[in-house]
């Protein structure tokens, strides 16, 4: 694998995303996934309940980039099939069966999904970070509020 961002391959970028997204809940028995977690509770959550081993920056990074992969059509199944093998460590079987791939292949797939999201990452290293927080579906920009003339009297 090639080095891309900081000395850093795919595989460990996407193993540092997993482990920054899988949150421990406090007890032992499982995880809370922080996808499903807005950037407030996050923020709130902190340190408590993510292990410092992981790096934030690099994690955030590539949501965004997977985000930007979403968008294209033709690559929503390797984000989908990257989520289930690093994110949720599903089944190789239950992965294959959902998403209509041999299992024979399953190995396969998973490195070419791999290779798919190191091409976009090199890709848009270079594009600028308003842009990747457009991208981003947790960084979307608030709606501008609309201006009226009570609103603007109270500014003057």
């Amino acid at each position: 694998m090639v080095d891309i961002h900081e000395g850093k391959t795919a595989i460990e970028l996407l193993e540092n995303w997993a482990g920054w997204l899988r949150v421990s809940t406090g007890n032992k028995s499982g995880f809370c996934s922080s996808m499903y977690m807005s950037p407030e509770e996050k923020a709130l959550a902190g340190g408590v309940c993510r292990e410092a081993k992981f790096n934030e920056q690099h994690g955030m990074r590539v949501e965004a980039m997977l985000a930007v992969m979403m968008q294209n059509s033709k690559q929503q199944g390797f984000v989908r099939l990257l989520k289930q093998h690093y994110h949720f460590r599903a089944n190789p079987h239950a992965v294959c069966r959902k998403e209509g791939l041999p299992i024979e292949s399953y190995k396969w797939h998973v490195e070419r999904a791999v290779k798919v999201f190191e091409n976009v990452f090199v890709e848009n290293s270079l594009t600028a970070t308003k842009m990747l927080r457009y991208h981003s579906l947790n960084n979307s920009i608030p709606p501008r509020r609309e201006q009226n003339p009570s609103r603007v009297l109270l500014c003057a």
